[in-house]
Protein backbone atom coordinates (compact mmCIF):
# COMPACT_ATOMS: atom_id res chain seq x y z
CA UNK A 1 0.00 0.00 0.00
CA UNK A 2 2.54 2.86 1.32
CA UNK A 3 4.28 1.85 -2.77
CA UNK A 4 1.78 2.35 -4.64
CA UNK A 5 1.39 5.83 -3.32
CA UNK A 6 4.58 7.16 -4.89
CA UNK A 7 3.85 5.08 -8.05
CA UNK A 8 0.92 7.05 -8.28
CA UNK A 9 2.09 10.42 -7.91
CA UNK A 10 5.17 9.54 -10.23
CA UNK A 11 2.69 8.15 -12.88
CA UNK A 12 0.41 11.49 -12.40
CA UNK A 13 3.58 13.41 -12.77
CA UNK A 14 4.49 12.44 -16.02
CA UNK A 15 0.54 11.92 -17.43
CA UNK A 16 -0.68 15.39 -16.61
CA UNK A 17 -0.76 18.84 -18.58
CA UNK A 18 -0.22 19.16 -21.98
CA UNK A 19 0.68 16.49 -24.18
CA UNK A 20 3.57 18.36 -25.49
CA UNK A 21 4.42 18.99 -21.78
CA UNK A 22 4.28 15.44 -21.05
CA UNK A 23 6.52 14.66 -23.90
CA UNK A 24 8.87 16.74 -22.30
CA UNK A 25 8.55 15.04 -19.56
CA UNK A 26 9.43 11.73 -20.18
CA UNK A 27 12.16 13.29 -22.73
CA UNK A 28 14.36 14.41 -19.55
CA UNK A 29 13.39 11.65 -17.73
CA UNK A 30 14.84 9.20 -19.95
CA UNK A 31 18.06 11.78 -20.52
CA UNK A 32 18.35 11.81 -16.53
CA UNK A 33 17.97 7.67 -16.57
CA UNK A 34 20.70 7.41 -19.46
CA UNK A 35 23.02 9.99 -17.90
CA UNK A 36 22.81 7.89 -14.86
CA UNK A 37 23.45 4.54 -16.33
CA UNK A 38 26.73 6.22 -18.49
CA UNK A 39 28.33 7.41 -14.93
CA UNK A 40 27.39 3.91 -13.26
CA UNK A 41 29.17 2.10 -16.41
CA UNK A 42 32.19 4.22 -16.42
CA UNK A 43 32.64 3.78 -12.67
CA UNK A 44 32.11 -0.14 -13.35
CA UNK A 45 34.74 0.07 -16.12
CA UNK A 46 37.87 1.71 -14.58
CA UNK A 47 38.32 -1.31 -12.03
CA UNK A 48 38.34 -3.65 -14.86
CA UNK A 49 40.44 -1.87 -16.68
CA UNK A 50 43.35 -1.22 -14.34
CA UNK A 51 44.15 -5.04 -14.21
CA UNK A 52 44.45 -5.21 -17.79
CA UNK A 53 46.62 -1.78 -18.07
CA UNK A 54 49.55 -0.70 -16.10
CA UNK A 55 49.48 2.63 -14.19
CA UNK A 56 51.02 4.70 -16.89
CA UNK A 57 48.73 3.51 -19.56
CA UNK A 58 45.65 3.32 -17.28
CA UNK A 59 46.66 7.39 -17.00
CA UNK A 60 47.26 8.11 -20.37
CA UNK A 61 43.65 5.93 -21.28
CA UNK A 62 42.22 7.83 -18.41
CA UNK A 63 43.30 11.22 -19.70
CA UNK A 64 42.24 10.83 -23.53
CA UNK A 65 38.76 9.14 -22.27
CA UNK A 66 38.04 12.40 -20.30
CA UNK A 67 39.20 14.73 -23.35
CA UNK A 68 36.40 12.50 -25.70
CA UNK A 69 34.02 12.71 -23.06
CA UNK A 70 34.21 16.62 -22.59
CA UNK A 71 34.28 17.14 -25.96
CA UNK A 72 31.20 15.11 -26.59
CA UNK A 73 29.36 16.94 -23.98
CA UNK A 74 30.33 20.17 -25.61
CA UNK A 75 29.74 18.73 -29.38
CA UNK A 76 26.15 17.92 -27.74
CA UNK A 77 25.33 21.00 -25.66
CA UNK A 78 26.49 23.19 -29.57
CA UNK A 79 23.47 20.55 -30.89
CA UNK A 80 21.23 21.75 -28.24
CA UNK A 81 22.20 25.94 -28.67
CA UNK A 82 21.68 25.36 -32.63
CA UNK A 83 18.28 23.17 -32.43
CA UNK A 84 17.20 25.93 -30.19
CA UNK A 85 17.63 28.53 -32.57
CA UNK A 86 17.41 26.59 -35.47
CA UNK A 87 13.40 26.24 -34.35
CA UNK A 88 12.73 30.00 -32.80
CA UNK A 89 14.53 31.34 -36.55
CA UNK A 90 12.32 29.18 -38.47
CA UNK A 91 9.17 29.78 -36.29
CA UNK A 92 9.54 33.69 -37.37
CA UNK A 93 10.77 33.07 -40.99
CA UNK A 94 13.89 34.65 -40.52
CA UNK A 95 15.90 33.08 -43.18
CA UNK A 96 19.10 35.47 -43.09
CA UNK A 97 19.80 34.46 -39.06
CA UNK A 98 19.15 30.95 -39.71
CA UNK A 99 21.53 30.57 -42.55
CA UNK A 100 23.97 33.02 -40.52
CA UNK A 101 23.07 30.26 -37.30
CA UNK A 102 24.33 27.58 -39.55
CA UNK A 103 26.83 29.09 -41.09
CA UNK A 104 28.71 29.94 -37.82
CA UNK A 105 28.42 26.88 -36.45
CA UNK A 106 29.89 25.09 -39.38
CA UNK A 107 32.66 27.65 -38.83
CA UNK A 108 33.18 26.45 -35.19
CA UNK A 109 33.06 23.12 -35.90
CA UNK A 110 35.29 23.69 -38.41
CA UNK A 111 37.79 25.53 -36.31
CA UNK A 112 38.01 23.23 -33.25
CA UNK A 113 38.42 20.50 -35.50
CA UNK A 114 41.43 21.86 -37.27
CA UNK A 115 42.89 22.70 -33.83
CA UNK A 116 42.53 19.37 -32.40
CA UNK A 117 43.99 17.57 -35.87
CA UNK A 118 47.10 20.19 -35.49
CA UNK A 119 47.10 18.78 -31.88
CA UNK A 120 47.55 15.56 -32.60
CA UNK A 121 49.91 15.84 -35.66
CA UNK A 122 52.18 17.68 -33.20
CA UNK A 123 52.21 15.11 -30.78
CA UNK A 124 52.77 12.69 -33.17
CA UNK A 125 55.63 14.85 -34.71
CA UNK A 126 57.11 15.72 -31.40
CA UNK A 127 57.45 11.75 -30.74
CA UNK A 128 55.04 11.49 -27.05
CA UNK A 129 52.94 8.79 -29.13
CA UNK A 130 56.32 6.74 -30.03
CA UNK A 131 58.30 6.21 -26.95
Amino acid sequence: MAVRKPIAAINGFFSEGHQRTIIAKRNIAATFLIKGASILISLLLVPLTIHYVNPTEFGIWLTMSSFLTLIAYYYFTMDLVYTSTYLHEKTLRNVTALALATILLCVLCAIIETIQYKKLIHKRATGIWNK
